[in-house]
């Protein structure tokens, strides 16, 4: 029999071998590199935030890469729909050193002061619901963060009809208003219901019936 203490470390080995082999092994080639020292933030929209189609839409934030002495990040882009390998589409790329002394302060950091990004997106042709937006950021080793956040589109408003469509002070031609007289324009008097005599219509050329000349 081995002594109770080597029987002990026997038995830790084995534990721990069991454990390594019952974690999945996380492929770096399927998965951009997480590089743990570059922040991203989004700002701008919102979570939940409600959007339409041909209405420009500002998706902005800070990213910063806190290695070394600290830097604004290298490159952000945008995708919409899924993540930048997996069917999501590039809807843009952000300019970056938007002014962020918040962040320089937070960090007590002054070559943080620019690290802010801003892009520019108009929305055209989304079906109504929620979508996702996937920030992706570079940090200055060359990893890249990503952050999402769902907006919901709002469905196209209908047409609105015509102001030009008949009222009472702009009647469609031929429209009889019996019960405004004078008539407003492009409307007929009713024979029925003629002005009474001696009344004058000096404004309207041919008077009706009744009316003098």
């Amino acid at each position: 029999m081995f002594p109770r203490s080597l029987r002990s470390v026997t038995w830790l080995r084995i534990a721990l071998a069991v454990l390594m082999l019952a974690v999945p092994v996380r492929s770096a080639l399927a998965q951009p590199v997480d590089q743990p020292t570059t922040q991203l933030w989004i700002d701008a929209p919102v979570a939940g935030a409600t959007i339409r189609n041909g209405a420009p839409v500002h998706v902005g934030g800070w990213g910063a890469d806190l290695a070394g002495g600290g830097s604004a990040v290298e490159q952000v882009e945008v995708y919409l729909g899924g993540p930048r390998d997996g069917g999501g589409s590039l809807i843009g790329t952000a300019t970056l050193g938007g002014a962020r002394p918040d962040v320089a302060l937070v960090y007590q950091n002054p070559a943080l002061t620019n690290a802010g990004y801003d892009l520019r997106w108009l929305p055209t042709n989304l079906p109504a619901g929620p979508h996702t937006l996937f920030v992706y950021a570079q940090g200055r080793s060359g990893g890249w963060v990503v952050q999402t956040i769902t907006v919901h589109v709002a469905a196209d408003q209908p047409p609105r009809p015509s102001s030009s469509a008949g009222s009472p002070l702009n009647p469609p031609p031929s429209q009889v208003c019996p019960a405004i007289y004078p008539p407003p324009a492009d409307c007929e008097i009713p024979p029925s219901a003629p002005p009474a005599p001696g009344h004058s219509c000096i404004m309207i050329y041919p008077p009706p019936p009744g009316c003098e000349s």
